[in-house]
């Protein structure tokens, strides 16, 4: 067990850009696709995100309608092509991933001096 190293897993440094929903957040996105007929139209009120979506294939019209309650402090990435989406996976400000990285720092060196 003495040659085992420690390995942490390695951050990622992308950076999406996005937006933390308040009881007051409001935001439209409008986009047409035009090589896969489809038009997407979202609107943000009151904590709910609206999104509509037509899709015209082999002449046939899909509409689908989400609607999602966003608790306040959630936060909505921002895609050019898709709109506001809710990440699959933790996600949280440059400041705060500092913060996390520090701490986590803090640890290793207690962990290496035997604390």
């Amino acid at each position: 067990m003495e040659n085992l190293q420690k390995f942490i897993a390695r951050p990622t440094l992308d950076i999406d850009r996005g937006i933390i929903v308040k009881s007051n957040t409001t935001a439209e996105f409008t986009n047409e696709l035009k090589d896969v007929g489809q038009k997407i139209h979202q609107k943000l009120r009151k904590n709910k995100l609206y999104t509509y979506v037509e899709t015209n294939k082999e002449d046939t019209l899909i509409k689908t309608e989400i609607i999602m309650d966003l608790p306040n402090g959630s936060i909505l990435l921002f895609d050019e092509t898709n709109g506001y989406i809710k990440p699959p996976y933790d996600v949280c400000t440059p400041e705060e991933a500092l913060e996390i990285i520090a701490a986590k720092k803090d640890v290793v060196d207690r962990y290496e001096k035997g604390e």
